[in-house]
């Protein structure tokens, strides 16, 4: 099903090498278990709501900085070492403010991220045509990053970078991120369908313990 929807994401336009990569890309986005977005939409579609709903949901998740927001931050921090700054003044930049470099470590991959390996392999494929300076400083921001903090790229990292390697602006690759992605979140909708019940974790009280009102209604 996602493989199908796949192959009528990318345009008929551009050199046959460009739709390759695209697809590359588009292939490795597609699906990831039960993180955020997919949760999110598999939680809609149990309640009977339909796909466009479904989707939607999952779109949504992406707004928020800790799920969809690392491709933004990485491509600023290419923009500004495009500028004239510093790797190592960037990746300072998230020391200081205690964060991760945008587009390192994965909480399920701690010894490397088998999607960001795929996608360094496509990038290197294009370097070969064009966006070879990019790929540089990927490799750099990689190996200084792994040798501070011992940690290393993740799929948002790689896909941004074959992102703007291919042309694109700063501003597209978490939309080709959702492109690719919501080929797994309709898959995941239509698979909760058809065997479906819903959806509806319990949670377990941690607060104050439990008081009781009086028989005559005033507090304890």
């Amino acid at each position: 099903m996602a493989g199908r929807l796949l192959k009528c994401a990318v345009r008929p336009e551009g050199a046959e090498w460009e739709m390759e990569a695209l697809n590359r890309i588009l292939v490795a986005c597609a699906e990831h278990e039960l993180n955020a977005s997919t949760f999110a939409a598999r939680v809609v579609a149990s309640t009977g709501a339909d796909l466009f709903a479904s989707t939607l949901a999952a779109l949504c998740s992406l707004s928020g900085p800790i799920h969809g927001g690392a491709c933004d931050r990485i491509g600023a921090m290419f923009a500004e070492i495009e500028t004239g700054a510093g790797l190592e003044y960037c990746l300072s930049k998230f020391s200081r403010d205690h964060q991760l470099p945008p587009g390192f470590g994965h909480a399920i991959y701690p010894a490397g991220d088998p999607r960001a390996a795929l996608l360094r392999g496509v990038a290197e494929s294009i370097a070969r045509r064009r966006g070879a300076r990019i790929l540089k400083t990927a490799q750099r921001a990689e190996a200084a990053v792994l040798r501070r903090d011992r940690l290393r790229p993740n799929l948002d990292f790689y896909l941004t970078v074959c992102a703007l390697m291919l042309g694109f602006p700063q501003s597209l690759p978490a939309a080709i991120f959702a492109i690719g992605r919501a080929a797994g979140w309709i898959a995941h909708a239509l698979e909760q369908y058809a065997d479906n019940r819903l959806i509806r974790p319990r949670m377990r009280y941690r607060g104050a313990p439990i008081r009781h009102w009086e028989t005559n209604g005033g507090m304890p």
